[in-house]
């Protein structure tokens, strides 16, 4: 493939992220919400005082451009805003005890709806990984977002998406209690950061390579990384992320 096939194929990328940026705007008028009304919230409802911690955490893995799909909990939280490494911090979650979270994640990708007509895909990827070839798996995974995007972004599931966050924010301003997939919701939305940095970040190849894996150079074949299960790790969160949001929105239609 030639770099004019790869700026076309950014080309319908930069228009799926397009989409994933405006419910990423969506949110902040939450965020502002809370920052100036945090006191005031803490002072009434000791919930608060948590949930203060809980965004902490996600703020921190936002700032280091990292995926968490799993329900975000109020211990791990305290982990990660104690962390002096949240990527060690975030891989050690999927690895302890035999690897039983990461499991469960690769079981939950398998499953969903969205990859029923690329489970033949998603098995060879899954392959690939377990053979230690990451940069092959990593591209599969890349290449199989892209299919999950093209089929979920929409019009019609954007309102979707934004009526959830609307509902998020008169939980919120009602001093009410975020359920578990509010907050969910909420960590997803909020680290789907497209800004610079993130793993789909289209950056110069005159320039050192970026720290975390990335897609535009792993698929114009720039990549001179060591790739670890750490980066299979994090591409996989992503493609577990979409999932969710376009499963949850064929749950509110």
């Amino acid at each position: 493939m030639n770099d004019k096939d790869f700026d076309r194929d950014n080309s319908l990328w930069s228009g799926a992220l397009g989409f994933l940026k405006k419910i990423s705007n969506a949110l902040m008028s939450i965020r502002n919400w809370w920052e100036n009304n945090a006191e005031t919230i803490c002072t009434y409802l000791e919930v608060f005082v948590e949930i203060g911690v809980w965004m902490s955490a996600v703020d921190k893995l936002a700032e280091e451009h990292l995926m968490f799909t799993d329900d975000l909990s109020i211990d791990f939280a305290h982990e990660i805003t104690d962390s002096d490494n949240v990527q060690k911090t975030l891989e050690n979650y999927y690895v302890n005890n035999d690897y039983e979270s990461f499991g469960l994640l690769v079981d939950r990708c398998k499953s969903s709806k969205c990859l029923q007509e690329n489970q033949k895909f998603f098995e060879q990827i899954m392959s690939a990984y377990e053979r230690g070839h990451i940069q092959l798996a990593c591209t599969g995974l890349f290449a199989l977002i892209d299919r999950v995007l093209a089929d979920n972004t929409s019009n019609a599931k954007e309102t979707r998406f934004l009526k959830r966050i609307e509902t998020i924010k008169n939980k919120m301003s009602e001093k009410v209690e975020l359920d578990e997939i509010d907050k969910k919701v909420f960590c997803i939305y909020t680290l789907m950061d497209t800004e610079k940095g993130s793993i789909f970040d289209n950056s110069d190849f005159r320039k050192k390579e970026p720290e975390l894996i990335n897609r535009h150079w792993l698929l114009h074949g720039r990549t001179k990384r060591n790739d670890s299960f750490f980066d299979f790790l994090l591409v996989l969160l992503w493609l577990d992320a979409i999932i969710y949001m376009a499963e949850l929105s064929e749950k509110e239609n």
